[in-house]
């Protein structure tokens, strides 16, 4: 029922550019809605062509973990990442290019001219 919802917003919106879940603020502990570094974001946001600047408390799925037309991402795609760009996984909770990856997802869309919609799993 979840995919069918997901699939139908995609379908009758064709500005929507990507579909997060709910933030689940207890899956990490301390809970995570906030920039680690706001200059390396800012920084990262120029990088990307994106000149809002990321808001305090982004919107983002964590692991990110969504759903997402393409074209919506194609400024992510176009930023040529190396092996070499991500520092060593040590179990981190922020602060690296991968959490600045994770956090920005929705304001790529949104500066590729898509939306974003949260949407809750039926029954929560």
């Amino acid at each position: 029922d979840s995919v069918q919802r997901v699939l139908m917003a995609f379908n009758s919106e064709p500005y929507l550019g990507i579909v997060i879940h709910p933030f689940y603020t207890q899956s990490v502990t301390p809970p995570i809605n906030e920039w680690d570094d706001r200059a390396r974001a800012r920084q990262y946001f120029r990088s990307l062509g994106i000149s809002e600047l990321p808001p305090r408390h982004p919107v983002f799925s964590a692991g990110s973990m969504c759903w997402y037309r393409p074209k919506a991402l194609s400024g992510l795609f176009g930023k040529k990442f190396s092996y070499e760009d991500f520092e060593q996984e040590t179990n981190q909770v922020g602060g690296t290019v991968a959490h600045l990856i994770e956090r920005s997802l929705v304001y790529v869309a949104k500066n590729s001219g898509y939306g974003y919609r949260i949407i809750m799993p039926k029954g929560k």
